[in-house]
């Protein structure tokens, strides 16, 4: 079973998918490449259709900020994924890294190319009624029922 936390994630809003895992996808680049002079995102498929009104650009250029960063919308179609977005960091004119990234929903990120890190399994309980005998056994559905 995931981490609760994988569930219910906290972020702007009004939607997981085109501002917490476009935020989440620009700190990790910015982890990546902090030393970059300029930043800029290109924003496929559903990213780009509505990311204006979901306010994608805007939670990137304020998690890459006080760097400048520009926001592409583009017109041809998403990749892998209809929630694709491509970071770019650049010195002067050279491309100094890239990264690809899918926004899969809940604020939930995947980079092109590596292993997901994320919705790891953390408990082993995968049936509900192992997680009731698990409470049961540790007295903690006793602490529920007042």
């Amino acid at each position: 079973m995931k981490s609760i936390k994988e569930l219910y994630r906290m972020g702007p809003g009004p939607s997981s998918s085109h501002t917490i895992g476009p935020q989440r996808a620009a700190k990790v680049f910015l982890e990546r490449y902090p030393n970059a002079e300029r930043y800029v995102a290109h924003l496929y498929g559903s990213l780009s259709m509505t990311g204006k009104g979901h306010f994608t650009d805007k939670i990137i250029i304020e998690t890459i900020a006080p760097h400048p960063c520009e926001v592409i919308f583009e017109t041809a179609p998403a990749l892998i994924h209809p929630n694709t977005m491509t970071l770019e960091a650049f010195q002067g004119d050279a491309c100094i890294g890239s990264l690809t990234f899918y926004s899969v929903g809940g604020g939930a990120i995947r980079v092109e190319g590596e292993a997901s890190g994320e919705g790891k399994e953390i408990y082993p309980h995968h049936l509900m009624n192992d997680i009731l005998k698990y409470f049961s056994m540790e007295g903690i559905h006793k602490k529920f029922n007042h």
